[in-house]
């Protein structure tokens, strides 16, 4: 892994921590107990929803060490173990928050699992073969930023079936764009067929959808039968209406991001039966109340991940241009803005500036996100040209010699 590579995962692994921390020392109300107390009460979808929670963690840990399969196994447990336990203890201290040595073993598992999901990616020659040449691209890497949104909202819809439909939208721009990629490259410089495509699509549902199958399952093999259907209409209109242009990333990006701001303020108005006339503004606002339900925090990050993915967007579409920081900033403060005016609203929410703060927030760091995976990437294809040149060279002289 080069320099680059590795700082855009230390960013990313910082990332997560900050968002595990944030959701699980939220409301932020630290007190001293009466009493201590451990709860040793075990439920099956909290084991799930809490091994889940630290996959991320456990696979960007795994992909900054440089040691052997055993020992990085070993590491990303412990790192996992003590991660939880600071979480834990921080726990005790806070209001309507408790502490619990099943989460601890839970959290564990789940680092180890994602340490194991990385070390297996690595192994897997048919999967480097095909998917792994197409997370070179950085549309890919979009499509792979859609995972832990996803698992967000799944978390955050806990039985809300009809907030089903966010995911849905998301998993069809992914669609959308991996069949965009296999339309106007894929299957040229990649040698893609549609199985590939199919194959790859399958896998990603596959992990994108998992937390939701602890809910709807039924539901959720009925999204994937009617996203391939869609996946035969785009092959079917791109196969007659082939475009011939190189560069298909800033078509693709510009017919997704619509569809995606649209779900951005579905997340921000949910549920929109709750719309009023009366508008208000607050400082702080809801964030901060005493609502230490799942569904309410991971909605909550799931709209700060989605701001996120849309600095990510934004750049991307922006350096195919003329990318200047204040105007992606500029950008973005009026997406949040923008976000924000609706919610003032809406009888369960409140348009507040700490929303806006951390929306920025993180469509700036979304921004950097993307730059660092460039930087990456255009590192590599400069070491493989590197190495290319280096071949025709050795060639051309062990042609000469026996000239010589």
């Amino acid at each position: 892994m080069n320099r680059i590579a590795s700082l855009l995962n230390s960013a990313l692994l910082s990332y997560v921590v900050f968002i595990m921390l944030f959701i699980t020392f939220f409301p932020f109300d630290y007190h001293w107990p009466s009493s201590f107390s451990v709860n040793t009460y075990w439920k099956a979808q909290e084991s799930l929803q809490n091994i889940f929670f630290f996959i991320p963690f456990g696979y960007l840990l795994a992909s900054l060490l440089k040691t052997s399969v055993r020992q990085t196994l070993y590491i990303s447990v412990i790192c996992g173990f003590f991660l939880s336990l600071f979480i834990e203890l921080n726990q005790i201290f806070i209001v309507d928050r408790y502490s619990s040595p099943i989460d601890l073993f839970n959290n564990s598992v789940g680092a180890l699992a994602g340490a194991a999901f990385f070390l297996a990616l690595k192994r897997l020659s048919a999967l480097r073969k095909y998917g792994g040449r197409l997370l070179d691209i950085p549309l890919m890497n979009l499509v792979l930023m859609l995972i832990p949104l996803l698992w967000l909202n799944a978390v955050g819809s806990g039985h809300d079936v009809r907030r089903l439909w966010l995911a849905f939208l998301l998993a069809f721009i992914a669609l959308y764009i991996m069949v965009a990629i296999y339309l106007y490259g894929g299957r040229g410089i990649y040698s893609l067929k549609r199985g590939h495509l199919l194959r790859v699509y399958t896998v990603w549902y596959a992990i994108s959808f998992l937390p939701e199958l602890l809910y709807f399952p039924g539901r959720v093999l009925a999204f994937y039968l009617l996203q391939m259907i869609f996946m035969w209409l785009l092959l079917h209109l791109g196969a007659r209406g082939e475009r011939r242009e190189q560069r298909y990333e800033l078509p693709t990006l510009k017919t997704v991001t619509p569809l995606f701001l649209l779900y951005l303020l579905l997340v921000a108005l949910w549920p929109l039966r709750g719309m009023q006339g009366q508008f208000e503004f607050e400082v702080l606002g809801a964030l901060f109340r005493r609502d230490t339900s799942l569904a309410f925090i991971f909605s909550q990050i799931e709209y700060f991940a989605a701001f996120a993915l849309a600095g990510f967007m934004a750049a991307q579409i922006l350096n195919r241009y003329d990318f200047k920081a204040w105007k992606h900033f500029t950008l973005i403060l009026l997406m949040a803005v923008l976000m924000e005016l609706p919610r003032g609203f809406h009888g369960l929410h409140s348009a507040n500036l700490t929303h806006i703060f951390l929306a920025v927030f993180n469509g700036t760091f979304g921004a950097l996100i993307y730059f660092l995976n460039l930087s990456a990437y255009l590192e590599e294809q400069h070491r493989g040209n590197l190495r290319k040149d280096r071949r025709l060279l050795e060639k051309w002289r062990m042609e000469k010699e026996p000239q010589m």
